[in-house]
C-alpha cells in the first residue's frame, strides 16, 4: 500500500465471517481511489493470513469496495450488514453501507452524488459537525467518534435504515474511537494530544459510557459526568466543578455520578449533591434544585477529600446514569 503524510486510513477489523478487513485512503492521489490496480482508496477483504479468500468480488484481488477517500472507522450490526466511517474533504463526511464491488464515487461525489454509477452514504455530516473516526455498533445503533466535531454520533438503524442522528458526549473534546466492550458499555478514546485539541490535565482518556437507547432501540439520552482538580495539597483535594451534562434528546429528571477513590482517601464534604462512599466506590445523587436536566443542559457539583501524606492519587472512573 502506498504511503503518505496524509489520507492513509488505517483502520482493521475482523468481520462475523472472520476475514479480515483493512480500510485504506488514497494517500493524497485522488486518483488511486478508482483504480482497481491499486491497494489506497479501498476497503481490502483478505484472510487472517493475508490471502485472498473465495467471494471477493474482482478475482485474485484483496479489493472488496473502492472510491473511498479516507476510511476511517469499520463496523457491522446482528445481520452482518458491513458500515464504514470517511472523511470528506471540505464539504461532507460520510457513513457508508458498504457492499461487494461498491463504488463509493470519490473523487467525483463527496456526499450524495445521485449518479446510479456510485454507492451514495446513508448518512452526511458538514466537515464542522464531523470528521468521523472510529465506528462501533451496538443494541440497533452506529455509533461515530467525531474529531473535529467534538462529538459521538448515535445513528439508529431499523434493518439498516438509519434515522436521525444525536449528538451525545460534547464536554470531551476530540474523539477518536468507540468500541462496544464486552461489559456492556461504550469505550470511547478522546485524541487532545494530537497537536488539534486543547487538551486538560485528564488527557488522553478512555471513556465508559452506557449506550444510551430507548425501548425502540434507538439513542434516546445520557448523561456524562467530567471532573476538574480545582486545588489539591499534601494531605487532600477539592474536585469542583464535577459537570454533568445532558448529552440526550429527551429531559433527565434525576441523575446520579459514580467515581472511584483511591484506597484510604475519605470524602470530608460535598456541595450540590448527596453524596455516600461504599468502600472505594462513591455515589453523588442530584439535590432537590438540579436533578431536572433539559437535553443539552448542565449543572455541577463539588467535593474535598482527604488522602495519605505523600499520596497523589485523585479519584477516577466518573461514570453518569
Amino acid at each position: 500500500m502506498p504511503s503518505a503524510t496524509i489520507h492513509d486510513g488505517g483502520r482493521i477489523a475482523f468481520g462475523p465471517d472472520g476475514m479480515l478487513y483493512v480500510a485504506t485512503g488514497d494517500a493524497g492521489t485522488t486518483s488511486n481511489a478508482q483504480n482497481l490496480n491499486s491497494p489506497a482508496g479501498k476497503i481490502l477483504r483478505m484472510t487472517p493470513e493475508g490471502g485472498v479468500p473465495s467471494g471477493n468480488p474482482f478475482p485474485g484481488s484483496r479489493v472488496w469496495s473502492y472510491g473511498h477517500r479516507n476510511v476511517q472507522g469499520l463496523a457491522w450490526d446482528e445481520a452482518g450488514r458491513m458500515y464504514a466511517s470517511e472523511f470528506g474533504q471540505n464539504t461532507w463526511d460520510e457513513i457508508n453501507r458498504i457492499v461487494a464491488g461498491g463504488n463509493y464515487g470519490w473523487p467525483v461525489c463527496e456526499g450524495t452524488c445521485g449518479n446510479g454509477s456510485y454507492r451514495d452514504p446513508i448518512v452526511t455530516w458538514s466537515t464542522a459537525e464531523s470528521s468521523p473516526s472510529g465506528l462501533a455498533y451496538a443494541d440497533g445503533a452506529l455509533y461515530a467518534a467525531a474529531l473535529r466535531g467534538q462529538r459521538l454520533w448515535a445513528i439508529p438503524l431499523t434493518d439498516g435504515t438509519p434515522g436521525t442522528p444525536v449528538a451525545q458526549l460534547r464536554s470531551y473534546g476530540r474523539l477518536r474511537a468507540v468500541a462496544a466492550g464486552p461489559d456492556g458499555h461504550l469505550w470511547v478514546s478522546t485524541s487532545n494530544r494530537d497537536g488539534r485539541g486543547t487538551p486538560v490535565a485528564q488527557d488522553d482518556r478512555i471513556i465508559r459510557v452506557p449506550q444510551a437507547t430507548d425501548e425502540g432501540g434507538g439513542p434516546s439520552g445520557a448523561c456524562t459526568a467530567t471532573a476538574t482538580t480545582q486545588t489539591q495539597w499534601s494531605t487532600g483535594y477539592v474536585i469542583q466543578p464535577v459537570t454533568v451534562t445532558n448529552d440526550g434528546t429527551a429531559p433527565l429528571t434525576a441523575w446520579t455520578v459514580t467515581f472511584s477513590l483511591p484506597p484510604g482517601h475519605t470524602v470530608t464534604g460535598s456541595w450540590n449533591a448527596a453524596l455516600t462512599v461504599s468502600g472505594q466506590t462513591a455515589t453523588a445523587r442530584n439535590t432537590t434544585h438540579n436533578g431536572t436536566l433539559a437535553a443539552g443542559q448542565r449543572t455541577t457539583f463539588g467535593f474535598q477529600a482527604t488522602r495519605p501524606a505523600g499520596d497523589t492519587g485523585l479519584p477516577t472512573a466518573y461514570q453518569c446514569s
